[in-house]
């Protein structure tokens, strides 16, 4: 599987600096799941690809729908909006 990561012109730096002037990507990734089949798989997949490029992932920064048709809670949201600076969506099959 490959994992493609784009980052807009213009987005805002999640930019930290590191030893030798080079810059690490910082901030933690959260992720809503739409509980169709094999998202998890995907959202790991991304997840560890963004980890491999310096974002970190908190269990709690974890949301599974209980069904592909019930939105995500506004606490959830809101506590993803809050603490992460990115959010994986899943959608589609």
């Amino acid at each position: 599987m490959r994992i493609c990561v784009p980052v807009p012109d213009g987005a805002p730096s999640t930019e930290a600096p590191v030893a030798g002037g080079r810059t690490q990507r910082t901030g933690a990734i959260g992720v809503i799941d739409n509980s169709k089949p094999r998202f998890d798989v995907l959202a790991g997949a991304a997840v560890t690809a963004l980890g491999e490029m310096g974002f970190t992932h908190r269990h709690t920064d974890y949301v599974r729908k209980p069904s592909p048709t019930r939105p995500a809670t506004d606490g959830e949201i809101e506590r993803l909006g809050n603490g992460t600076a990115a959010v994986i969506i899943g959608s589609g099959d």
